[in-house]
């Protein structure tokens, strides 16, 4: 998406392809479809649930066919940019020590612990693309190296940031609703747009949101969605909130300094607890 953008940004006419059914499908409905519109206001064509996709070249460019809603769609273009990390799991002896060096990942506990006693793994050799980002591969060192030398030192995994440095940004952490509803939460949403907040209108974030997902019986705060300019910066407030187990009371009652898009972290859960403030 990152690099959709800034190929339209300069020009290009850009079609972004997905064999999923939408574009950061785990996340929040509220969060995908903003970010969704927003790349259709910039003028991006996305094409989501794209099966058999067959390119061939051309003399003038690349053709590229697919199956898409039972029909085949075909594309003329200059260029085809394919994006596909995996783990690089081979040629690393790890079938010496037992391990499956055909494996797509190599998998850990939370301890970055291997199949193998004492044998430690961490960033993106031990996950799938979805969860190749930089902050999780330190944490998970720190976590490996203090093992190795004794320690008893755990990665949680509730408090992992999710983040896309797209125009507006995406930044996510913990549960989302339908995940606390499969782990048999039963659970409020709260959702705070930035258009509604001060610093909001100011920048024209009109298609930020913050949403906050909460146990409904105990109030402890399961998740954080942010779309918008300072996502990234933002989430990490969010993050704070889940590691110290905060509930929506604390966090709505919490004093966020004004005018700044963090203040609809507070607002966010106000809505959850039925007490919104700025919300119509």
């Amino acid at each position: 998406m990152k690099i959709a953008q800034f190929l339209n940004r300069f020009g290009s006419q850009v079609w972004l392809v997905t064999e999923e059914e939408g574009l950061l499908h785990d996340e929040s409905k509220s969060i995908r479809s903003r970010l969704a519109k927003a790349l259709q206001t910039q003028g991006i064509t996305t094409i989501t649930g794209a099966k058999n996709l067959v390119l061939k070249k051309k003399s003038a460019g690349v053709e590229a066919v697919m199956t898409v809603k039972d029909k085949e769609e075909t594309l003329q273009v200059d260029l085809v940019v394919a994006l596909d990390r995996v783990a690089a799991v081979k040629d690393l002896g790890l079938e010496t020590v037992g391990l499956d060096d055909k494996a797509d990942f190599l998998r850990v506990n939370e301890r970055m612990e291997t199949g193998v006693k004492g044998l430690y793994a961490i960033g993106d050799l031990t996950a799938p693309e979805k969860r190749h980002f930089s902050h999780v591969a330190s944490s998970g060192g720190l976590v490996a190296a203090e093992n190795a030398m004794g320690m008893n030192r755990v990665l949680n995994e509730r408090t992992v940031t999710r983040i896309a440095f797209t125009s507006p940004q995406v930044a996510c952490v913990g549960l989302t609703g339908k995940e606390a509803k499969a782990l048999g939460y039963e659970f409020v949403v709260g959702a705070a747009p930035l258009s509604m907040n001060t610093f909001g209108m100011i920048t024209v974030q009109t298609d930020g949101l913050v949403e906050v997902v909460a146990d409904k019986r105990y109030g402890e705060i399961l998740g954080v969605h942010i779309i918008g300019d300072s996502a990234c910066e933002m989430v990490g407030q969010a993050v704070l909130a889940i590691q110290q187990e905060m509930t929506l009371e604390e966090l709505a009652q919490t004093t966020f300094p004004h005018p700044t898009l963090s203040e609809s972290i507070a607002e966010a859960a106000r809505d959850a607890l039925g007490q919104a403030i700025y919300l119509p």
